[in-house]
């Protein structure tokens, strides 16, 4: 069994890069889920999130319909959760 070309390999690593050319939304940098395989941002840890940044980040962008997606309402659900629990 022969190894893959170094173009191969170099290529494989970096698809994700270009897999993702869509903008990042605030509400995606705030509130990024570790678990979602289409994520254009870094996760978050659900102890790290701001709830009211999440909020109103993530209200923005599915009011105004600019980009809007259906994970955003789970990562506005998701900071809602983290101010129910540390209530």
């Amino acid at each position: 069994m022969s190894t893959p070309p170094l173009s191969n390999v170099i290529a494989f690593i970096t698809l994700h890069l270009f897999a993702h050319a869509e903008p990042v939304d605030e509400c995606d940098r705030l509130a990024a889920l570790e678990a979602d395989p289409t994520a254009v941002s870094e996760p978050v840890a659900f102890i790290d999130i701001q709830p009211e940044r999440v909020v109103r980040a993530c209200t923005d962008v599915l009011i105004t319909g600019d980009n809007a997606k259906p994970w955003f309402l789970l990562q506005r659900g998701r900071s809602i959760s983290g101010v129910v629990r540390q209530s």
